[in-house]
């Protein structure tokens, strides 16, 4: 007896898990792994008016940014244009195309990568926006080709060939598989009423684990998507492809409590009753030991931060609760009146019940399990969404409201953007460099407005309380230290370190430093520089800054302190083919660090550029106002970016000076002279001591923006 009660119980549990599996993989050899299904679920997506606004923003965002300037003032007609044109025929039918060519991409072998591009979406929305605004859409590219969407069968790591052809199996196997074990677990036991109710128990259990997982994947799924802007979208997409099983999972866990139900209906009133209170009481009562005692209040409090952290989440669940409680409710009922009453059936029903009672339906003990199986199952969910990183919406994510300080920089590309520079930004009177070029460092910087930093990088020898220069060929060519520093003071320099015993160049002891020229005339270490931008960065979202390196660090070495300041989830790389992003885009993607180089060339890095291949300068030292001039200098007359440096380059930088030369009419009418001339927006506007004068005003200005307009800069 007790043999084949302890089968019969491993075969339920065994049926359980087999179902909480195969469920899915059934829902989903149907509606993923079916590629008509998959595509009629792909355009249901669009469905949703918060998804086609999204759509809509995206579809005019990348066209803009493909389109004449002019163009862009059209904006709010042309997203009501495309919004409408989503809801046609001819779009559903290109967007079910496409959703096909990604299925069979991703589940038939060879067929590479697909992308539904602005081309393919211009088929309709073209022909809608010519038929409302002529005008408007004569100025639109004829081949748009920015991607909407790109997917490939390579895209995760493995191989979705292989996966769908073993989801497509197992999901008519493990179904199968949960049916035989509970026929099994039915054959063999000697009481079958009492077995069908723990079935259903299992079918209710697995239905409220399946409902949590997909809670907390759904959210796991849209905090994947880079812009939150696209929210809608995730989020339809989601609902369009498992909304369906979300409700068949609510209907296979009332199945579970309508046979927990029916097994249960012969049971007395009060039997029922006090079957509740022993089983409430179970679960409330304190446990002697202080292990079990240590858990029981180590998972009470799991549940109460899970029903903090996601309030939604609870009230579904607890909705669900009530839900099934009121179905065992009814259903007992209605098989009470179905059955013979028990009045009408006398002593015979009686001794049923008296039986019933002396027995019991459950013994004590396996109440007390069952009911701490279904509340460590709760536990278990909420302990796991919980430990999911980035499960549910606990990290804030900012709006992109501003970009760099104002909203209308959003959509423009980078190299549309024009952004307040410090020349040698890292060389501040505050950190008490010799004939500093700047009052305070780099983040006090920040905090002013300057988003482009010129910044040179050292080998230096840490010495008696200040940094030796390393001066080896490999590092630091001496023709260069000499143009920059004149041969007598190199060769004094040298003098002094033979003499001091400083250590070789290859000494263990180097470190990297921010540096002008000598690390000995002021230096701050570049580690911990960065770590603080970065610090400032995690502080201001919305921001996105270029660093230009004079670089006589290898970008090995350089790229090692990027990864120790915790920079490099910010980095962005640029293929010189590529459009350039908006800033909405970068800091979407949270990509908002431009690194250009001025020396090396890096191998393996990517998003260490050169510098001169993707911007051009003007020169850099003047005597005096009079010598400032737009002409070419480093870069090529088609590099995409501009750099206006702007001082006086006397050896030693003068706040009064600066202030003269950076006044806003002086430095305005000189970006403005230098745009004409050079065809090019300048992108960096770099000077010395950047707050004297009025860069700020001349970089709005520049940026079509009100002179004395205040920058907003959203805090996470």
């Amino acid at each position: 007896m007790n043999a084949r009660r302890r089968a019969a119980t491993v075969l339920v549990v065994a049926g359980a898990v087999l179902a909480l599996l195969g469920g899915p993989l059934l829902y989903a050899r149907g509606n993923i792994f079916d590629s008509g299904n998959f595509a009629a679920n792909a355009s249901s997506a669009l469905e949703s008016s918060h998804a086609r606004d999204a759509v809509s923003r995206q579809i005019v965002r990348l066209t803009l940014e493909q389109a004449p300037v002019p163009v862009a003032a059209s904006r709010p007609l042309m997203e009501s244009v495309v919004g409408a044109a989503l809801e046609t025929a001819p779009f559903k039918s290109l967007l079910r195309a496409a959703a096909i060519q990604a299925h069979r991409a991703a589940f038939q072998r060879g067929r590479g990568t697909v992308a539904f591009t602005l081309a393919d979406a211009g088929v309709a929305i073209i022909g809608a926006l010519k038929a409302v605004a002529p005008a408007i859409a004569k100025q639109i590219p004829p081949h748009i080709s920015p991607q909407l969407a790109k997917f490939t069968n390579k895209g995760l790591g493995f191989d979705f060939v292989e996966v769908g052809y073993h989801a497509r199996l197992l999901g008519i196997l493990l179904p199968l598989a949960a049916l035989l074990c509970w026929a099994g677990a039915l054959g063999i036991s000697l009481e079958r009423r009492r077995l069908a109710g723990r079935i259903g128990i299992a079918l209710a259990v697995d239905a409220v684990l399946l409902y949590v997982v997909l809670r907390i994947a759904r959210e796991i799924a849209i905090d994947q998507v880079p812009d939150p802007q696209l929210d809608p979208v995730a989020g339809a997409v989601w609902d369009a492809f498992f909304g369906s099983l979300q409700t068949l999972t609510l209907l296979t866990g009332a199945l579970g409590v309508t046979l927990f139900a029916a097994a249960s209906s012969l049971l007395e009133r009060d039997q029922l009753a006090g079957l509740g209170r022993r089983g409430a009481a179970a679960v409330l009562a304190s446990p002697q030991r202080p292990a079990l005692r240590a858990a029981r209040a180590v998972g009470i409090l799991a549940v109460g931060v899970g029903v903090v952290a996601e309030p939604d989440l609870a009230i579904q669940l607890l909705v669900v609760a009530v839900g099934a409680v009121a179905i065992f409710y009814a259903t007992t009922e209605l098989l009470e009146l179905a059955g013979p009453g028990r009045e009408r059936a006398g002593v015979r029903e009686g001794a049923r019940g008296a039986a019933a009672r002396a027995k019991g339906l459950w013994p004590g003990g396996r109440r007390a399990a069952l009911a701490g199986a279904l509340v460590g199952a709760l536990v278990v969910a909420v302990v796991v969404a919980l430990a999911i990183p980035g499960s549910g919406r606990h990290r804030r994510r900012i709006p992109i409201t501003t970009c760099n300080g104002f909203a209308v920089l959003c959509d423009r590309p980078l190299n549309l953007v024009a952004f307040a520079a410090a020349h040698n930004a890292m060389s501040a009177d505050s950190d008490s460099f010799i004939n500093a070029n700047q009052p305070r460092g780099m983040v006090p910087q920040l905090q002013y407005g300057i988003r482009a930093f010129l910044i040179d990088d050292y080998y230096g020898v840490p010495k008696s309380g200040f940094v030796r220069t390393v001066l080896d060929k490999k590092h630091i060519p001496r023709p260069e230290l000499e143009r920059r520093a004149g041969k007598p003071a190199v060769d004094a320099l040298e003098h002094l370190t033979r003499g001091a015993g400083f250590p070789p160049p290859n000494s263990p002891d180097k470190h990297i430093y921010l540096c002008h020229v000598f690390c000995e005339a002021g230096y701050v270490d570049m580690t911990k520089t960065l770590t603080d931008v970065r610090r400032w960065m995690d502080d201001h979202p919305n921001e996105v800054l270029i660093f230009f390196i004079e670089d006589t660090v290898t970008p090995q070495d350089a790229a090692k302190v990027f990864a120790k300041a915790g920079l490099t989830r910010y980095l962005y790389v640029h293929n010189r083919e590529d459009p350039w992003p908006t800033l909405r885009t970068m800091i979407a993607t949270g990509q908002r660090l431009f690194v250009l180089s001025e020396n090396f060339k890096a191998s393996g890095i990517p998003w260490y550029h050169n510098g001169f291949e993707l911007s051009q300068e003007t020169p850099y030292h003047f005597a005096s106002p009079r010598d400032f001039s737009c002409r070419p200098n480093r870069g090529t007359p088609n590099s995409p970016l501009f750099l206006v440096n702007h001082w006086i380059d006397t050896g030693k930088p003068s706040p009064g000076e600066a202030k003269h030369v950076n006044r806003f009419d002086y430095l305005l009418l000189r970006a403005r002279q230098c745009q004409r001339e050079r065809g090019l927006l300048p992108n960096m506007v770099a000077v010395d001591w950047y707050d004297r004068g009025d860069l700020l005003g001349v970089v709005n200005v520049l940026n079509d923006l009100p002179r004395t307009a205040r920058l907003v800069s959203p805090t996470s």
